[in-house]
């Protein structure tokens, strides 16, 4: 094997592969030879008769990978099939999954009989806790989770930016107790399975020895959904990092607090959470027409501060645009120093 198919073998993957080997098809058919711009845009032009924006994109960065290295073809100097695709993307909304929210989740996690539902709740509590991705939870080992007594501590390992990350499981401020349901599983395991993953397979409320699958997990949301008779199941997938995130955000938490719960690293993607939070933009519609509050005090349109002076003597100082209204029951102490 040659330097360049040895490079691609390690660089490329299956997908890159199949994006080039669909490409060259479409020459074939077409009867064009050679890699140009002209070719490429005319390839691309007719991927976005069926595929999304984000679809195309990440179309092009594999094929381009693969002519880079396959024929030498310098594809950075093809502006304009950059140029095609950013007109594409303008005002482009992407339909993004559905998230759950707090009080759905809460209704699942307090009302769903633990005997047909513990591992849905194991993984949910995970899941929401750790805004984890499906892989993040799957690859979960036993020993990645510590119970501390009052609360759990977890370990995520294996992260897409191959960083640790962890977060913790506490009963503090929850209507139902998240540790309680993780005891209760831990007691379910089979004995001798450590060296299984941490989700196994429960069925009829029982564990058995079988790692749970990627179905299995990723299938949760859209189980939550049917329980509680939500619409379009098939629109919640099996991810729980919106939901995690989104949560994060309706209770007040900043843009620094999402991006330590989720490991981001770019503020961008964290916004995007942010943007998506309605308690959010209630919040901010409160502060554009604040309406006046109702108060029984009469408005003073002037008022009177005492200072006293280094002798002891006390003076009074007057200002027309001093105004103190709306406060009831209150002691205000005002420290006035002439410099």
């Amino acid at each position: 094997m040659n330097g360049p198919e040895a490079i691609l073998k390690e660089a490329a993957s299956v997908a890159s592969k199949r994006e080039y080997r669909d490409f060259k098809n479409w020459q074939q058919k077409n009867g064009l030879n050679g890699v140009t711009e002209d070719v490429l845009l005319a390839y691309m032009n007719q991927l976005s008769a069926r595929f999304s924006p984000n679809s195309l994109w990440a179309k092009w960065s594999m094929l381009k990978s693969c002519l880079e290295i396959k024929e030498s073809v310098q594809i950075r100097r093809f502006q304009k099939v950059i140029a095609f695709l950013k007109r594409k993307n303008e005002r482009y909304s992407p339909r993004k999954a559905k998230v759950l929210s707090k009080e759905q989740v809460e209704r699942f996690l307090l009302d769903a009989p633990d005997d047909l539902w513990l591992l849905a709740k194991i993984v949910t509590i995970s899941g929401i806790f750790g805004c984890c991705r499906c892989d993040e939870l799957l690859s979960l080992a036993m020993n990645d989770v510590e119970d501390m007594g009052k609360y759990v501590i977890v370990t995520l390992r294996q992260t897409k930016n191959l960083t640790t990350r962890r977060f913790t499981i506490t009963d503090d401020g929850c209507s139902f107790q998240p540790c309680t349901f993780y005891r209760k599983y831990v007691n379910l395991r089979p004995p001798r399975t450590e060296h299984l993953r941490f989700f196994l397979t429960c069925r009829h409320g029982k564990c058995i020895s079988l790692n749970a699958g990627h179905h299995t997990i990723g299938a949760v949301p859209k189980q939550i959904d049917k329980f509680l008779g939500l619409k379009e199941p098939e629109l919640y997938t099996g991810r729980f990092r919106r939901t995690g995130a989104t949560i994060v955000v309706d209770a007040g938490g900043d843009i620094l607090s999402l991006k330590r719960a989720g490991g981001w690293k770019s503020s961008e993607i964290a916004m995007s959470y942010v943007d998506d939070s309605i308690n959010n933009k209630i919040e901010m519609s409160k502060k554009l027409f604040p309406g006046k509050e109702s108060t029984n005090a009469t408005p003073l349109s002037s008022a009177s501060a005492a200072s006293t002076s280094g002798d002891g003597s006390i003076s009074t100082i007057s200002s027309s645009k001093f105004c103190i209204t709306g406060n009831n029951n209150c002691t205000m102490v005002f420290n006035i120093y002439d410099y």
